[in-house]
């Protein structure tokens, strides 16, 4: 990197956070990995890789690494936001003041139901503020497998400023407006992927997979309705790409989670078993509650919530889901 150029950090070395920092190594940024612990830090430091999630994998020479303490004490020209939905509040908060432009890869709802951007208004200006999703498995970023994304954020200005940092050649970013859309369909999309595994892993065959996958892009497309978003960003890359890839690939948290409920794993060994946050498994619920507010139906949503919230026997909600009399595919006024 050569001298002056814009400071970004990315605050969380999980798997994405991770993957995000090595798709920012090559463009013209100073990139800074911040981990939780100093320990976690100075390893990455010393291997030039993290082992504890893409074992040999090497992040470009420039690249620097910290802790989340050291960084919240200096100032940056970008914040990449790569925490659990759980921690977003605390980490947009304690950031609020270092940066002027914020990037979250957040694909869920902080616990109180609202929506990240939601949270972070709280904290900083909108117009500073995007939101990335889309089918964005991390090791196939790793990997520089052909990946596209999706930034969507209310000030058209900001959204293609940050683009043209983020977009590569192996990882293409497309620009959008509709945060409501982005925000709720990354969350609903991580329901649906645990149905999916639950399929996978009951053996109810392609024919069944397929037929959820439509229903909850249906769901997914309803619920964003409901509060605003276009039906647009549901037949893109925030919507059918990122339901596609999260409900099919063996990498995606959400579908293994399914897979390991139709295998009878209790639910509360679920996340230890996987090592990482399944966010699906945090946001059913909420979304199950969403939909009751706003008066619509949502029943692979809620079947979900039933199993993952309530612990209801998983056949007991598979034998309701299949029992109900099914009526027209689209409303006869749409």
């Amino acid at each position: 990197m050569a001298a002056g150029d814009p400071r970004w950090l990315v605050v969380g070395a999980g798997s994405f956070g991770t993957a995000m920092a090595r798709i920012l190594g090559p463009s013209s940024v100073e990139v800074t990995l911040a981990a939780r612990s100093a320990e976690h830090a100075d390893a990455m430091r010393a291997s030039g890789s993290n082992e504890r999630y893409f074992p040999g994998f090497q992040f470009p020479e420039e690249t620097q690494f910290t802790t989340v303490d050291e960084a919240a004490d200096q100032d940056w020209d970008a914040v990449v936001l790569a925490v659990p939905t759980s921690a977003f509040a605390e980490t947009v908060e304690r950031f609020a003041r270092r940066a002027p432009r914020f990037v979250s890869l957040g694909k869920g709802l902080d616990p109180s139901g609202r929506r990240l951007s939601q949270v972070a208004a709280e904290y900083i200006d909108p117009a500073c503020y995007a939101t990335i999703s889309g089918p964005n498995i991390a090791r196939e970023m790793m990997l520089d497998l052909p990946t596209a994304a999706v930034l969507a954020g209310t000030d058209r200005d900001t959204v293609l400023e940050l683009q043209q940092v983020i977009n590569g050649f192996a990882f293409r970013v497309y620009a959008a407006t509709d945060v409501v859309g982005v925000e709720l369909a990354g969350a609903s999309k991580n329901v649906i992927a645990i149905a999916a595994g639950v399929l996978e892993g009951s053996g109810l065959g392609d024919n069944a997979i397929a037929a959820m996958m439509t229903r909850g892009l249906g769901e997914m497309t309803r619920l964003g309705v409901a509060h605003g978003a276009h039906v647009q960003t549901y037949l893109g890359l925030a919507g059918v790409g990122d339901l596609m890839v999260t409900c099919r690939s063996p990498h995606s948290r959400n579908h293994r989670a399914g897979r390991m409920i139709a295998e009878g794993v209790p639910i509360a060994d679920i996340r230890t078993k996987i090592g990482q946050v399944v966010e699906g498994m945090r946001t059913a619920p909420i979304i199950a509650d969403m939909a009751a507010a706003a008066g619509i139906e949502l029943h692979i949503c809620d079947a979900v919530a039933q199993v993952v919230g309530h612990d209801v026997p998983l056949p007991d909600v598979v034998r309701s889901l299949m029992s109900r009399q099914p009526g027209f595919e689209f409303s006869e006024t749409s």
